[in-house]
């Protein structure tokens, strides 16, 4: 496969609810890679001045994105709850406006931020397959799992995978018409869909997607900070919003995440997308415990310990992840540095 990295182009279905979300994911992604790959955005119902704003944007940080403007009317599956809102499939479409010159497409989903260069995801063997994707969280209950499979007819070594970050043979996307198969299906069962446009890709793609390392959609805060990550994935858990009022486990893992959407909101045309959340002394201090002390040995005799209910929330999830990767490089589990 090319190595030029020309061939490789990233792309977000969003509206404009949405946008400055898209539009700071693709700060993330400027931020980390020095070579900035093509972004292409599918904006449902999203007006001319809204797409300036966010072009002005994004060309002020490097990006080179394409946007297009689909109207809401253009774009409707139907009534059925799970069809709706629409947005959530438009992703599917991407095929009808990716021109077919690139080699691979990474899907995101707008809450996500990239913490990692893009070469090795773009550059991996994806072994003949049309979508490289990790596992869902939703693989490690037992009777959802069961039940979901059992719906979508997936026997047991077959695996259910998550949609909001989807590496794309976009050849084989369009020689096997995935887009067009995955829309077609949502219309004709949409009580079949549970999680949308995710679980019409799974029905569609069996036996046709590898699992990719899970570093690349890192649920947050489903798994431990303890973990290194590649892709911090937010599908519940957001960040932009209020942290306070919410269990000292999730806003620990939060905390970070909220203070960098905080500082590039602030800088973009959006600076109200972002809530300001006051960040109080208990949240510092697991941060200074968490980040620092290893440098600054001492502040581990005033930053409060954890309480034994966020011990064992750190241990279930630690345990969690590393079951979820342990058939991969050994070295994921090593403890970030």
């Amino acid at each position: 496969m090319s190595r030029d990295r020309s061939r490789f182009a990233v792309v977000y279905a969003t509206d404009e609810n949405y946008l400055p979300l898209v539009c700071f994911s693709i700060h993330s992604i400027c931020a980390t890679n020095r070579v900035v790959p093509d972004v292409f955005v599918l904006g449902l119902g999203i007006g001319n001045h809204a797409i300036q704003k966010a072009e002005e944007y994004l060309f002020s940080l490097g990006a080179r994105a394409t946007f297009f403007s689909i109207p809401k009317s253009s774009f409707v599956l139907g009534s059925a709850k799970k069809l709706n809102p629409p947005v959530l499939y438009l992703n599917i479409k991407l095929g009808s406006f990716i021109p077919d010159s690139y080699e691979r497409v990474l899907s995101l989903d707008a809450d996500t931020r990239v913490v990692h260069d893009l070469t090795p995801l773009f550059e991996m063997d994806l072994q003949q397959a049309t979508v490289g994707a990790a596992n869902d969280i939703v693989s490690f209950s037992d009777e959802p799992y069961r039940v979901l499979k059992e719906k979508h007819g997936l026997s047991d070594n077959q695996d259910y995978f998550n949609a909001g970050v989807m590496l794309i043979d976009l050849q084989r996307w369009n020689e096997r018409n995935i887009g067009e198969r995955t829309l077609e299906y949502a219309r004709r069962f949409p009580n079949q869909c549970q999680f949308r446009d995710q679980c019409a890709l799974n029905k569609q793609l069996i036996d046709d997607w590898i699992p990719i390392d899970p570093r690349w959609n890192y649920y947050t805060p489903h798994f431990p900070i303890e973990r290194r990550a590649f892709i911090y994935h937010f599908p519940k858990h957001s960040p932009w919003r209020k942290i306070k009022g919410r269990k000292s486990t999730v806003s620990e893992s939060l905390i970070l995440h909220h203070l960098w959407y905080r500082e590039v909101a602030k800088k973009s045309p959006w600076p109200k997308a972002v809530v300001r959340c006051p960040v109080l002394f208990p949240m510092w201090s697991i941060y200074l415990r968490n980040n620092l002390a290893e440098f600054f040995p001492s502040i581990q005799r005033w930053a409060p310990s954890l309480a034994p209910s966020q011990k064992r929330w750190n241990a279930e999830n630690l345990e969690i992840f590393d079951h979820y990767v342990r058939a991969n490089d050994p070295s994921i589990l090593q403890p970030r540095k």
